[in-house]
């Protein structure tokens, strides 16, 4: 595959595989039972279809199949995804996975095939988190298996770390996991003017399929006790227990906050102010940069043992209240 390079929506640069720089001809490859692993060539090949039963597509690319290009006995589906380390493809497992399961537990030999430009990185990681869930069995083992089926599989490194997530959490989205709130917190939170309701969309989907949720104790506003947060918000290193810590705070992006960090912006100011919505007090602030005509959220570089190496440190409060004791930096 051709490495290329290209700025994502928020006009970042991000780099990427051509599949299609790669691809030669190349029938669909019957992965497991009836779940097949293809190319865009075979969702199109009626003949390929029909010999294979294919009842249902799923498809894995930023664009869906046209209705034109559609045929009368098949049920389509679509997840918009871009070959890109940085594309979120994790939060979207479930709903992929109940799509294929759905398919191959359907009975009367009817197949799916689930496919993006080449069946190489996109279709390939989806079909892998499937097995994943499907047989409990780690990433490296399911994918050794895909591979002995379609030997030409390669999803990006992006995707590898979000399978090898995937693993850490027991095959499911938990929530209440760190890693999984960094990671969704380091994928969508960049730009402030696209705003962030793709973030808030995830992180919902996310929360709602976690089991027993626990969003932890409320943080409030020092001036009108309203409350702001919780301690699942709180963006540190948790594994750390030591003395070396700064008592700063930072959170993570909350929905009350979206109106202010969207509103228009003074490109000689590098830090925002956010107000608690109530009372109107200023209780946090983030830094800023101006890239290619985009205010930036910044990382806030922190040492300390709660915050070293920790990515996502955007949001920093400034006066709380914790069970009626204050905290403030």
């Amino acid at each position: 595959m051709a490495k290329y390079i290209e700025r994502d929506a928020h006009g970042l640069v991000i780099e990427g595989f051509d599949e299609m720089s790669s691809i030669t001809t190349t029938m669909m490859d019957q992965i497991w039972g009836t779940l097949y692993l293809g190319s865009m060539d075979d969702a199109l090949n009626v003949a390929a279809l029909t010999m294979h039963n294919i009842k249902t597509i799923l498809t894995i690319m930023n664009y869906p199949i046209s209705d034109d290009q559609r045929q009368p006995n098949i049920t389509y589906h679509w997840i918009n995804a871009q070959d890109v380390g940085n594309w979120d493809l994790l939060t979207y497992f479930p709903e992929a996975n109940d799509i294929i399961d759905g398919a191959v537990t359907a009975g009367n030999n009817a197949g799916i095939l689930v496919h993006c430009a080449a069946g190489v990185s996109r279709s390939a990681t989806i079909v892998i988190a499937y097995l994943m869930q499907t047989l409990q069995r780690p990433y490296e083992e399911v994918r050794d298996l895909v591979r002995r089926r379609r030997p030409e599989i390669y999803p990006n490194e992006g995707f590898v770390d979000q399978l090898e997530l995937f693993e850490a959490m027991d095959y499911c989205l938990d929530a209440n996991d760190r890693r999984l709130r960094h990671y969704l917190l380091n994928t969508y939170v960049r730009a402030v003017e696209d705003g962030l309701d793709q973030y808030f969309q995830r992180l919902s989907v996310a929360e709602k399929l976690t089991l027993d949720m626990y969003y932890g104790v409320p943080y409030a506003c020092i001036s009108c006790a309203a409350v702001l947060f919780n301690e699942i918000n709180v963006v540190k290193n948790y594994q750390y227990n030591g003395p070396d810590v700064c008592g700063r705070v930072f959170i993570e992006p909350q929905p009350w906050m979206s109106d202010q960090l969207a509103a228009p912006f003074d490109e000689t100011v590098h830090e925002l102010e956010v107000k608690c919505p109530h009372c109107r007090q200023v209780v946090a602030k983030c830094a800023t940069m101006i890239s290619n005509y985009k205010l930036l959220v910044k990382n806030i570089d922190c040492k300390c043992g709660h915050h070293n190496g920790v990515r996502g440190l955007k949001i920093m409060m400034l006066g709380i209240i914790l069970d009626n004791k204050s905290m403030s930096s």
